[in-house]
């Protein structure tokens, strides 16, 4: 079992000190209850204030997995993928995440086909001051999943009502769950990103002869994915 646990926040609050700022650290603070107690080091990376150009559609991180535009995309790519627990946060902007949170999603959009962050633990954070919540948490939901994160936790918090989706003992629960599905040596995944595997895996198998020199092949091949 892991004697460290890493922890990504993608923040796409434009607020450094607003509601979904306070909502994720209320969540790192019973990380850190929970990790105390089973003398595990907890590591805070936040992502945020980067240098993020916004997608030109070029299609080549489609074709051979890298990025024609060079800024801080590279640094968040390499936080998440060494990351155990990513926490994705926003509040919701016209029934949508916000913008700087969709340039970053965007950016890395071939993950989606990828999957390269199979058996990592996922918590979502949405926070709106009334409608939106359902709409902006599912697609989270939905394209977190297509990057293979499970997602264990999603909290959602109306701050015209002043009313949380999970009460403090459920959400504190599910924390300590996440964090020992994060630490144990059998990776647990989602029904969601187990559908979307199988899919992509039978797929590949389908069409190798086809696809054999398809960048999106390979990476499968090379993983492992396509004997499991």
């Amino acid at each position: 079992m892991k004697n460290r646990l890493k922890v990504s926040v993608l923040n796409g609050s434009l607020r450094s000190n607003g509601i979904t700022y306070y909502k994720v650290e209320k969540i790192i603070k019973y990380m850190k209850l929970c990790l105390s107690e089973m003398n595990f080091e907890l590591i805070i990376q936040y992502i945020e204030d980067n240098n993020i150009s916004s997608c030109k559609g070029c299609e080549q991180c489609f074709f051979n997995g890298t990025c024609s535009i060079d800024d801080d995309i590279k640094n968040i790519k390499s936080k998440l993928l060494e990351s155990d627990i990513i926490i994705v946060a926003s509040p919701v902007y016209l029934n949508h995440i916000t913008g700087t949170l969709k340039s970053t999603l965007d950016r890395i959009a071939y993950w989606a086909h990828l999957m390269p962050l199979l058996g990592k633990r996922g918590i979502i954070v949405v926070t709106a001051s009334q409608s939106g919540l359902d709409e902006t948490t599912e697609y989270l939901e939905n394209i977190l999943s297509y990057f293979g994160l499970s997602i264990d936790i999603t909290l959602k918090y109306n701050r015209f009502e002043k009313k949380e989706s999970l009460s403090n003992a459920e959400l504190e629960y599910l924390v300590k769950s996440c964090i020992e599905n994060a630490l144990s040596n059998e990776k647990k995944l989602s029904e969601r990103v187990t559908n979307i595997f199988e899919f992509y895996k039978e797929y590949f198998n389908q069409n190798s002869e086809l696809l054999c020199n398809n960048f999106e092949f390979k990476y499968w091949k090379e993983k492992g994915h396509l004997e499991l």
